[in-house]
């Protein structure tokens, strides 16, 4: 599973994608987000829909319950974990689409150190990946 993504557009070129450019609320920025290899517990840019309507907004990557001190936040998880297990309990509900120029997959050809590839669409545009996340909330909801 991915490691690694890019979303060097700007947000707007992201939610042409969805024929609607015109009522998502911008906190994201103007500028293209010119990031190329983001990593795991940085920012990324997100679109997601709340009671004032879609919007786009800057998380970090990676969440885990208050609770859950003895590991650390994922950054990817399987459907059937996050619908079915108590760990994401609270976020379920809390969806959203994470655009996305590309994402790197590291292969072990080998060598000492694996090697990675870019991958993305073939036809150039961005792929759209589901995402959950805490967005408002108090400091134990979550980190």
């Amino acid at each position: 599973m991915c490691g690694r993504l890019t979303q060097y557009r700007g947000i707007h070129d992201f939610v042409e994608v969805l024929s609607m450019p015109d009522v998502w609320r911008n906190n994201v920025g103007e500028h293209a987000l010119q990031r190329f290899n983001v990593a795991p517990t940085t920012p990324v840019a997100v679109l997601r829909v709340d009671e004032g309507g879609p919007r786009a907004d800057l998380v970090r990557w990676g969440w885990r319950p208050h609770w859950a001190t003895d590991r650390a936040a994922p950054i990817n998880a399987r459907v059937e974990k996050v619908a079915h297990g108590p760990f994401f309990r609270a976020i379920w509900p809390h969806r959203a689409i994470t655009p996305i120029d590309g994402w790197y997959e590291w292969v072990d050809e080998g060598a000492p150190k694996k090697q990675p590839y870019y991958i993305r669409r073939r036809d150039g545009r961005p792929a759209l990946c589901a995402s959950i996340g805490q967005f408002v909330g108090d400091e134990h909801d979550g980190s």
